[in-house]
């Protein structure tokens, strides 16, 4: 049965809490050990980034000089240009994940507790 609104239980809620805080606690951390500075563990998301930059001057490639395909993704760097002109645009992918993360596991949660409602 579809249901035309979402209404999450308590315990998705509380799921959904946990997985927040378990990110907020990452990033403290990160950011505690790092002295304040912040910086993805993996180089793809300053190839993204930067990529996603040059697509906003209407270029294709990392560098200016020349056209290529840097990135393994097709369509992340044309989602994530855009919001490299908003002030913190290098964090972009830091919260377009946690917004990815939390639907997931707000999705996760619901079929479980749908299917154990069906098992009953």
């Amino acid at each position: 049965m579809v249901k035309s609104h979402i209404r999450l239980s308590r315990p998705a809620r509380w799921v959904l809490l946990a997985v927040a805080a378990a990110w907020a606690v990452e990033l403290i951390a990160s950011l505690v050990l790092s002295r304040g500075g912040f910086s993805y563990s993996l180089d793809d998301a300053y190839i993204h980034l930067a990529l996603a930059e040059r697509i906003i001057r209407g270029h294709y490639g990392v560098n200016l000089a020349e056209f290529s395909a840097p990135s393994s993704s097709i369509i992340w760097p044309f989602l994530l240009a855009p919001l490299t002109l908003l002030p913190g645009g290098a964090l972009a992918p830091l919260f377009i994940n946690l917004a990815a993360v939390l639907a997931t596991a707000g999705v996760v949660t619901r079929t479980l507790a749908e299917a154990l409602q069906e098992s009953e």
